[in-house]
Formats: structure tokens, sequence, C-alpha cells
């Protein structure tokens, strides 16, 4: 199957509410581009928020769709975590985290795992807590370390790492 062939746009509850002319025009988390006629449609079948794009399926062509009330997340485990200093505490410690570099840090409480993991809570839900992201941890203005996005909670409970 090929990025180039038109697919679907489609909810969570796989209701088909539109085609496209293939996934190579969207990406994960884009809200902008999309066509303005799917947000009263998804308006009228009862979902509240912003549209934005949430998966990408290349084999099947389809453009998985949410709405952004769903998008804002507050637990995620972090891997390939490397301590710059600050890393030998034994007890939750309360941070600064970053996981854009256009995103502002927000205090978070940080818990070392096992092996090279981290699990990450901000005290406030953030918009688009994404798996492959970068995640850098700071205290005052001194960096403490970095890891890659692993796994993000939705709901209150933790991630399964």
């Amino acid at each position: 199957s090929s990025v180039f062939v038109p697919g679907a746009f489609c909810m969570p509850g796989g209701e088909v509410i539109g085609k496209h002319e293939g996934v190579h025009h969207f990406t994960v988390g884009q809200r902008k581009g999309l066509p303005p006629e799917l947000q009263g449609m998804v308006g009228k079948m009862g979902y509240h928020g912003d549209l934005y794009v949430k998966a990408i399926d290349p084999n099947s062509g389809t453009v998985h769709l949410d709405v952004d009330a769903k998008l804002y997340k507050r637990r995620f485990i972090a891997r390939g975590f490397n301590w710059m200093r600050g890393g030998d505490f034994t007890r939750d410690r309360v941070v600064e985290a970053r996981i854009r570099s256009r995103h502002d840090p927000a205090r978070a409480r940080v818990r070392i795992l096992a092996g090279d993991h981290v699990e990450v809570e901000f005290q406030e839900p953030q918009r688009a807590i994404t798996p492959g992201q970068a995640v850098v941890l700071y205290e005052k203005e001194a960096v403490l370390g970095g890891g890659w996005i692993l796994e993000v909670a939705e709901d209150a409970g933790t991630p399964h790492a």
C-alpha cells in the first residue's frame, strides 16, 4: 500500500467521516489543514473540541482523528534516560519538564524506575505528549537529564512499561 493512495478519515468509534488524497498530506498532532467541513460533522456526532490527527495507518490509508480535549495528558514513561546531574535521589522529586522545544517547562513529579526508565507526572495536563518525543528535566535553570517518551497514560492511571 502507498502513502499516495486516497483513504478515509475515521473517528475513535470507527465512523468514517470523509476521504482524503493520501496520508502523506498529514502528520500526527496536526490540526490545521484538515477539511473544515469535518469539524461541523463531528460536532453533530457529539464530539466536543477541535479535530486533530491522532494516528496514521499508511497500510490502510486511514487517518484517525479525535478531538483535542482528549489530547491533554499528565503522565508518561520515558526510556533511555541520561542523567547529567542529580539522578541519585530515591524519593519522588518535583522538577520542571519540557516535552518539545517550543513547550514551556511545566512542574512535574519524577520517579526513577528500573533501568534507564523514569515516570513523569505533570501537575497540570499537557497537550500532545507523544511517544518518541524527547523530554528534558530541569531544576531551576540547570539541566538534570533527558530521555525519550516511551508510553503515555490514557487516564489518571500509570502507563505500562
